[in-house]
């Protein structure tokens, strides 16, 4: 399949809406068509439940178990219980009145994105606007300066950098809460207030606070930016703390197990200038044991499903299924997330810290070192352990990869050794000591490595760090309260430091505040609210608190969990102020009231834990690692306080325990955060499903999280206080504009009284304290609008003045500029005009006479352009007779150009002439090669003619190829129609010789037959001399040895002649051979009795034999029998034995007789006889002493007498056997055969013998080599094949040529078989032509009748054919295969020259005719797919004249330049390469609203290419889209933007994702029609064929009209092909995470999505696709 239009083979449309293609590969792909957005994602408000009431009905809140409330109608009242009813009639039930809360209508009908803004301050209703905000996505809610964030468990679009920037830039503009916001007012007070700043998120597990936590940061690193990049790096590390922090739980697939505080430096310029990282409590124990369906640390699997195949066999890594450590929960893969990517990541991250290859090797072989270690199985060996025999292997590539002995570890993980009085003991280990040994080492190696990677990223984040002082902003990211089922030591610290978090926002929220209400002296009512500080003395209290006395357990001898329990319930149980319980049926647990509920903790393991012990003796071992790391934190955990070498106590002493550790951490954490100002964001759960909060909204556990949280304190308090409080100075400071500087007094107290009494009547009511100010959102709202319109009006002031004198001095330049402007347009003049434009550039205003100018300015760039490209093909051609294809193409689009441009040269007549004389000569070379493809015999004189035609076009078999093999096919013909005619006369010669020679030895024969010498014999038999015998037998030895030597010296003549003799020799006189006559049937001679025969003695049978054949036989007269020259008379000539005439006597000795005649005949089953050979070519010889012995034989045989036939079958081969023999000598060939056709009459018929097989088969031959001979001759293919069926049999040698010539004649009977029942002219003609070649033989005749009836019959409907594709135009390959057709079946019309003119018209012009027709018979699919090869035809010929650089959307570099004041010189360098730095402007000529957007959109391409770290990447990509779907002011913008990314991209994934996002845009948007020849003709010469394809069907066809949603994106770029430079096979198998899902919205929402099934190989398919 060729043609430009290759891109599809089939389309099919899916029900789905998706289209699915097939490649000429049969390859699947797909294709964007018009996406629509999910209806479901409107931003429209859910029905409300007031839709579902037509009446008045009181409507009550009521307390429902699933919901937590619901609104309710009561439909019994029974007093102190109502039976209620659901609005929507779904549900009844029984409610105590009490429990009833007023539902006013009013309240719910608008929402509040703040709810301390709502007029009823109740629980359900506060349930009921978060649900419905939920419903609408709006996830995020204030309550006043805190933040509510339900995880909405989607991916939402509203973390883009625009976003960030209108958050940025908003002002006063009130915008939605969200994260951004408390990001944006803790970086702006960490410099109006002078302190330091905190972000405290909070949350139990699943509810969102790693993402919140990455949000801010995001945000931080966005607004303050760098001079080092040290915020990059600060968003980079992420990945390799989830990887190494993060796993999968039941309530959470990316749970931090690990706490970390984020503390974020800023510089005196408010930049970031480093960041420090505190991680608190590493879950530890996941490394060994994972409840089920949940996973161990994300790192373990990431590395077993990424790693190449060189570090999987260097690590020794299996499968996940196949470790201890990660298969133990039944949960190795997380739906939608590609664990081998998220290596990738990690592995990037770990290079752009600048970690060295030798850290991220030794971090992964710690890893690896685990997932082996977790495979060391024990068994017990008496009453220790030793290693398993199967995991010997395992233990030592442990040791190989920790760098340790493997005796040493064996030994350390089995023995414990005790230095007791100096003395030092190992105490073998029994098999469970052992494996708590084994995974002790896991847990610390683990626990160690995440503190390793903690400092060395700290110490990359504060790398080249100035000295000085900075400000601080924390972001705290800790884990939220946890209760389990079995709660143990983790659950008790987690919820200890949810304890300490909580007493902070209390303090905050209602201590602090109720505090300065009163020494402000601000009257307002008490606020009530849990305080926890009995649970944290209950915790921490020393000596007598929980963690105090688990310390103080562990110093005591014989101390248990047992020992422990009894110690603090005998300190706390029953205690009423004390929130401490004991269960009466749980022997080993107690429970705490926590602020958010009871929980209770089992003690089981709280001592062990506590102790975080690991033995001294594996310590040692790893101590001693050859791999220096595993030093490094060996060294680290023996500095943290493990203990050395000693007696129990001593060690339990010596060693800090986990909870004072834990305990220091906290504290010093609680300080750093009371030194901050705090904001809190309130993460919640929606649902335990993980189900998109929109659909899925589980009242219940939302309200419990919201009570945990402490919330509803939170609402209360902030609706009746003053969230916002100033100091007197401050307000002052802030707001004296209102009233001007003269309202200062002595003091600050004073001056806002003066400002008060100016500016009261203009605001809502505020509190005066005694030195602060305090008011509500309201107010603040309101003063800050007055202070901007201040503001704003003196600014205007100093504007009106700085303006005017700015502007005449703009005058006075711009004149001089347009002067000199008008001059260079008045001469024509392009350097001085393009300089004159170049420097209005710098002016945003408009000039007169600057349109004409640029038009002046764009003409003569385009003359200027169309001359060089005139001047540079006429170069490239040079003095060429000929020129290529695609020189022609680009020759004629000059001339189309300039045409259409009215541009004229000399040299354009030049390239006329050059087009003219190449048509010529295309027009000749095809002629030359359509005769060439249709040449045979009977056409040569058209190839002639052609070649000579060429000819006068300077075309020769020289300079051309085609003529060149021309010439070759027609001296090929000629020499074969030479060669079968040199062959015809050979035959012809060679038939005629024969016949001579047969009619030589005709007249031989009959000359020998009446020669004297066979009279005088006869005479002498007649007479029965015996006296004459012995003479006779001496004349023929005498005669045979003449023979014999004359045989000899001309043995070749003889051959030669006696090969084609065809008539019979004389008979041969041999002495003693009796030649019996036939036998009658009665047994006797043929017309005798019965009786014996009696004979003269002396007689020799010999003589009746030649009388026989001299003399015809008894009854019959001469005249009667055959022609003398006939073949039966020939044969009738032949010796024919008789019975012996003389009388004998039974004979002794007949059985020696017959068994030497038996032996002497090689008869079965008796050898070859002695002395005869068989030859490979079927002749015998035998030496003189065989054919003694035989004639010997022969003659007593003659003298018995017997009446049995066997013996006389024998005797007669006997003689016919001497008779061929004779023959043989002679190579008398003929004579063998009518001498063996003659024996066939014998009586009886003489025995088979191997002699008479042989002449049998010598016979055979020559007559198959004559059926040969003769069928090849003419061209018969029925009787060659019989012919050489026979051949075959006799195992003939040299039939090659035969066979060949089979071979051919079989093809072409097939040919015009097939043809004939095909009606396939091209078959037809070939073997007419073939058959014709060979002179038209007889045996072809029928067939050849057949083909030209067939032919008839096929022109016959040729002529409608061909008006029909004149009406239509089909593609060129049609048009030729029908041009094909006709010259095959020979058809000819007048519509034959509009045919061959539409041929040979060049494929722009071909296809605009085509579209000419598709447009007259408005076919739409045929229209738009012709529109799309003409445009790449457009592309290939703009090829050599187009550069991207040039694009006239593109700024002048200077301009883009002058958007930066420092750094101008990089920047205009590097303005279309790669960078990594936000852009100051666009790349195009956009108009302002364009450029603000352009710009940000920038920074989108930039996350989406991971240039720069920011979240959800395919909600960078969609913005991309949807921005360029909304502003096609942007869209070139995008293009030019990705183009730059992809020019000198030094990171290979950010070129791989560069292109995606090409790819993806060219499926959904169209650059302008000024821009798509430029942006084609980049990408015909920097990317893949389909690519262009891409562009011109989206040109044609247009774009989306809506952007894709993520879930249609993610699909997309999943199923891309393969970018330029990528290995398919590799990309393929990156993939190793389970793929998206395809979106199954309805047909509306997914219109024409059909995203791209990657191609096996993309090359091969893109070479396919070039447009012709």
């Amino acid at each position: 399949m060729k043609g430009p239009n290759l891109r599809l083979a089939a389309i099919q449309v899916q029900s789905d809406g998706f289209t699915q293609r097939v490649t000429p590969r049969g390859e699947h792909y797909f294709r964007p068509g018009s996406l629509g957005r999910n209806t479901s994602r409107n931003n429209s408000l859910r029905r409300s439940i007031l839709d579902d009431l037509t009446d008045d009905t009181p409507l009550f809140w009521a307390p429902h178990e699933e919901h937590s409330y619901v609104a309710v109608k009561i439909v019994q009242d029974g007093g102190a219980k109502v039976s209620v009813e659901t609005i929507q009639g779904a549900e009844q039930f029984v409610v105590n009145k009490t429990d009833l809360i007023e539902l006013k209508r009013d309240t719910l009908a608008q929402l509040s994105d703040d709810l301390t803004r709502l007029e009823e301050l109740n629980v359900p209703l506060i349930l009921y606007n978060l649900k419905e905000r939920a419903k609408n996505r709006q996830i995020y809610t204030n309550v006043g300066t805190i933040l509510i964030s339900i995880n909405p468990y989607e991916m939402l679009p509203i973390y883009t950098p625009a976003i960030m920037d209108a958050y940025k830039n908003r002002g006063e503009q009130e915008l939605d809460p969200h994260p951004f916001t408390i990001a944006d007012e803790c970086y702006r007070s960490l410099f109006d207030e002078g302190r330091n700043q905190s972000i405290l998120v909070s949350g139990e597990s699943g509810a969102g606070k790693t993402e919140a936590t990455k949000v801010v940061l995001q945000y931080l690193a966005e607004i303050a930016g760098s001079t080092s990049g040290v915020e990059q790096r600060i968003l980079v590390a992420n990945p390799i703390l989830e990887a190494f922090g993060n796993a999968k739980t039941l309530r959470n697939n990316n749970s931090s197990r690990f706490g970390k505080w984020v503390e974020i430096h800023f510089d005196q310029s408010g930049r970031i200038c480093g960041a420090r990282i505190v991680n608190y409590l590493l879950e530890k124990s996941r490394v060994t044991y994972q409840a089920p369906e949940e996973r161990n640390y994300h790192i373990f699997y990431q590395l077993l499903r990424g790693a190449d195949a060189g570090l999987r066999e260097q690590l020794g890594l299996l499968e996940p299924e196949e470790f201890n450590y990660t298969n133990q929960s039944g949960c190795i893969d997380i739906p939608g997330v590609d664990d081998a990517e998220e290596f990738t990541a990690v592995v990037g991250s770990f290079s752009k810290l600048g970690f060295s290859q030798e850290e991220q090797t030794s971090v992964l072989s710690i890893i690896a070192a685990i997932l082996h270690l977790g495979n060391i199985q024990f068994v017990a060996d008496g009453d220790k352990a030793v290693v398993a025999p199967q995991s010997m292997d395992g233990l030592g590539k442990v040791s190989e990869l920790l760098g340790v002995s493997q005796d040493a570890l064996k030994q350390a993980l089995t023995h414990r050794s005790i230095v007791v009085a100096g003395t030092t003991t190992n105490i073998p280990l029994n098999v469970v000591k052992a494996t708590d040994s084994r995974d002790s080492l896991a847990k610390h190696l683990y626990g160690g490595l995440f503190e390793w990677l903690v400092g060395r990223i700290n110490k990359s984040l504060n790398e080249g760090r100035a000295k000085g002082d900075v400000k601080i902003i924390g972001v705290l990211d800790i884990f939220g309260f946890e209760v389990f089922v079995n709660n143990s030591f983790e659950q008790l610290c987690i919820n200890f430091t949810n304890e300490k978090l909580q007493q902070k926002f209390n303090q905050s929220i209602f201590k602090e505040e109720m505090t300065i209400y009163q020494s402000e002296g601000i009257a307002i009512d008490q606020v009530i609210f849990e305080d926890n500080q009995n649970v944290l003395d209950l915790i921490e209290a020393k000596p007598k608190g929980l963690l105090p006395q688990l310390d103080e357990e562990l110093r005591m001898p014989q101390s248990t969990d047992a020992t422990y329990l009894t110690k603090i319930i005998q300190t706390f149980n029953g205690k009423k102020e004390v929130p401490f319980e004991k269960p009466v049926k749980l022997a080993t647990h107690f429970t705490v009231q926590h602020y958010a509920g009871p929980v209770t903790y089992n003690v089981d393991g709280f001592l062990d834990k506590n102790k975080d012990q690991m033995y001294d003796d594996l310590i040692k071992v790893m101590s001693e690692s050859s791999n220096s790391l595993v030093g490094a934190l060996m060294a680290g955990l023996a500095d943290a306080g493990q203990p050395q070498a000693g007696s129990r106590a001593t060690m339990r002493a010596s060693k800090r325990t986990l909870a004072s550790q834990f305990t220091a951490q906290l504290n010093a954490l609680m300080d750093m955060i009371n030194s901050t100002s705090p904001h809190y964001i309130r993460c919640i759960k929606p649902n335990s499903v993980k189900k998109a909060a929109a659909e899925t909204f589980d009242g219940a556990m939302v309200l419990r999280q919201l009570r945990y949280a402490g919330v509803f304190g939170a609402v209360d308090i902030r609706k009746r206080g003053f969230p916002f409080r100033m100091s007197f100075e401050d307000f002052w400071k802030r707001f004296n504009i209102l009233a001007g500087k003269e309202t200062r007094g002595a003091n600050w107290a004073e001056s806002m009284q003066n400002l008060f009494g100016v500016i009261s009547n203009q605001l809502p009511p505020l509190q005066k304290g005694k030195t602060r100010v305090f008011f509500r959102a309201e107010a603040r709202k309101t003063l800050e609008k007055l202070r901007n319109e201040a503001l704003k009006a003196r600014i205007l002031k100093l504007q009106a003045v700085y303006r005017g004198w700015h502007w005449r001095k703009i005058y006075k330049q711009l004149s001089s500029i347009v002067k000199r402007m008008d001059a260079a347009v008045a001469a024509k003049d392009l350097d001085a005009l393009q300089a004159a434009l170049g420097e209005l550039e710098g002016f945003d205003v408009e000039v007169r006479g600057i349109a004409q100018a640029q038009a002046v300015l764009e003409r003569l760039k385009l003359e200027k352009r169309l001359l060089e490209t005139v001047q540079e093909w006429l170069a490239t051609i040079g003095d060429r007779i000929d020129i290529s294809l695609s020189e022609k193409g680009s020759g004629e689009g000059i001339l189309q150009d300039c045409t259409e441009n009215d541009f004229s040269t000399p040299e354009l007549a030049r390239i006329s002439e050059i087009l003219a004389r190449s048509a010529e000569r295309a027009a000749a070379r095809n002629k030359v090669q359509m005769a060439t493809e249709m040449l045979s015999e009977t056409n040569m004189n058209e190839l002639e003619q052609a070649i000579a035609a060429a000819g006068s076009v300077d075309l020769t078999t020289e300079n051309d190829s085609v003529l060149q093999q021309a010439a070759e096919a027609l001296a090929k013909l000629r020499a074969e129609i030479e060669e079968r005619e040199r062959i015809r006369k050979e035959m012809e010669e060679l038939e005629r010789q024969r016949r001579e020679e047969e009619e030589r030895m005709r007249r031989e024969a009959e000359e020998a037959a009446k020669s004297e010498e066979l009279a005088r014999l006869m005479a002498q038999a007649e007479a029965a001399q015996p006296p004459e015998m012995e003479a006779i037998e001496g004349e023929y030895s005498a005669e045979e040895s003449d023979d014999d030597d004359e045989s000899n010296d001309d043995e070749t003549s003889e051959s030669e002649s006696a090969e084609e003799t065809t008539h019979s020799q004389p008979a041969i006189p041999i002495p003693g051979l009796a030649l019996p006559e036939p036998i009658s049937e009665d047994g006797g001679v043929s017309g005798s009795p019965a009786s014996p025969v009696k004979v003269q003695a002396g007689t020799l049978p010999i003589v009746s034999a030649l009388r026989n054949s001299a003399t015809p036989r008894s009854g019959t007269p001469r005249s009667a029998r055959s022609p003398a020259g006939s073949m039966t008379a020939k044969i009738e000539r032949m010796p024919t034995p008789r019975l012996i005439e003389q009388e004998f006597v039974e004979s002794p000795d007949k059985a020696e007789v017959f068994e030497l005649l038996q032996q002497a005949l090689s008869m079965e089953p008796h050898p070859l006889a002695a002395g005869v050979s068989i030859l490979t070519d079927g002749t015998f010889v035998y030496t003189e002493e065989a054919k003694s012995t035989l004639i010997a034989i022969n003659k007593r045989a003659s003298t018995i007498k017997t009446l049995d036939g066997h013996f006389q079958a024998c005797y007669q081969a006997s003689n016919l056997v001497l008779l061929l023999r004779h023959y043989i000598s002679r190579k008398d060939f003929n004579s063998i055969k009518l001498q063996l056709t003659a024996a066939a009459n014998w009586k009886p018929v003489p025995a088979e013998t191997i002699e008479i097989k042989a002449a049998r088969d010598i016979v055979r031959r020559k007559d198959v080599s004559f059926m040969l001979e003769s069928a090849a001759q003419k061209y018969d293919d029925l009787k060659l094949r019989q012919a050489l069926d026979e051949a075959v049999s006799l195992s003939m040698n040299g039939l090659e040529m035969y066979t060949s010539l089979l071979t051919t004649l079989v093809g072409v009977r097939y040919a015009l078989e097939e043809g004939i029942r095909e009606l396939d002219a091209q078959k037809l003609r070939k073997g007419m032509n073939s058959v014709v070649g060979m002179g038209s033989p007889e045996s072809f005749k029928p067939i050849m009748e057949e083909a030209y009836s067939a032919l008839h019959k096929m022109a016959a409907p040729i002529g409608s054919e061909v008006h029909r594709a004149l009406e239509i135009i089909p593609s060129r390959e049609e048009l030729r295969a029908l041009r094909q057709k006709i010259d095959l079946v020979g058809w000819r019309g007048v519509e034959l020259v509009d045919l061959d003119t539409l041929i040979a018209l060049d494929e722009e012009k071909f296809i605009e005719r085509q579209l000419k027709i598709a447009l007259a018979h408005r076919d739409d699919e045929r229209i738009n797919k012709l529109k799309i090869e003409l445009k790449g035809h457009h592309l290939s010929r703009f090829a050599q004249r187009l550069k991207f650089e040039d694009a006239t959307v593109l700024k002048n570099a200077d301009k883009f330049s002058s958007a930066k004041l420092i750094g101008k010189e990089k920047l205009r360098d590097t303005m279309l390469k790669w960078t990594k730095e936000p852009i100051p402007t666009t790349l195009t000529n956009t108009d302002k609203s364009d450029t603000t957007r352009g710009t940000k959109l920038f920074k989108n391409v930039l996350g989406w290419m991971g240039d720069r770290q920011l979240s959800y990447p395919i909600m960078l990509l969609q913005d991309i889209i949807k921005k360029a779907i909304q502003y096609p002011g942007l869209r070139d913008e995008v293009y030019c933007q990705t183009i730059k990314q992809l020019t000198e991209n030094p990171s290979e994934e950010s070129r791989r994702k560069g292109w995606q996002l090409l790819l993806v845009c060219l499926m959904c948007f169209p650059p302008s029609v000024k821009f798509e020849n430029y942006l084609g003709i980049w990408l015909k010469v920097n990317a893949l064929p389909y690519h262009v394809q891409e562009l011109c069907e989206t040109v044609v066809r247009g774009g989306l009209t809506e952007e894709p949603s993520t879930d249609e994106l993610q699909y997309l770029v999943y199923n891309l092909p393969p970018v330029p430079g990528e290995d398919a096979v590799k990309a393929a198998l990156a993939r190793t995470g389970d793929a998206p899902r395809k979106p199954s919205d309805n047909s509306a929402s997914v219109a024409r999505l059909d995203s791209m099934i990657r191609f096996a190989n993309a090359q091969e398919f893109a070479s396919r696709l070039t447009p012709h």
